[in-house]
């Protein structure tokens, strides 16, 4: 039977019926199979789009805090290019974490 991606924890393919067995989903091939199945999307009553929206319009809310909480952070002395920097490398760093280690859509 062939896999759905090159991952080995992808389930195999029921080629009769073209779906998998653990869950079926309109995501049976390649790539977003493979998203669906690890963030288990379609088991939790969600769709790709879906997630993809609510992560752009998340992005768009903290992409806010980028200019503000620098610009606090320069009036106590910290060079501003510092504080910019360390604020994207921390949020970026602990949303990757919660993602991918936690498996929950949030933004830290």
């Amino acid at each position: 039977e062939p896999l759905l991606c090159g991952s080995s924890e992808c389930r195999h393919l029921d080629t009769d019926t073209r779906k998998t067995s653990r869950h079926p989903s309109k995501y049976d091939y390649g790539m977003s199979g493979c998203v669906d199945r690890y963030f288990r999307i379609t088991e939790r009553g969600s769709t790709i789009a879906t997630e993809l929206g609510a992560g752009f319009a998340s992005f768009l809310s903290a992409s806010v805090a980028i200019p503000v909480i620098p610009a606090v952070m320069s009036r106590s002395g910290i060079p501003l290019v510092d504080a910019i920097t360390s604020l994207c490398v921390c949020c970026s760093l602990s949303c990757l974490i919660v993602g991918f280690m936690v498996n929950l859509p949030f933004i830290l």
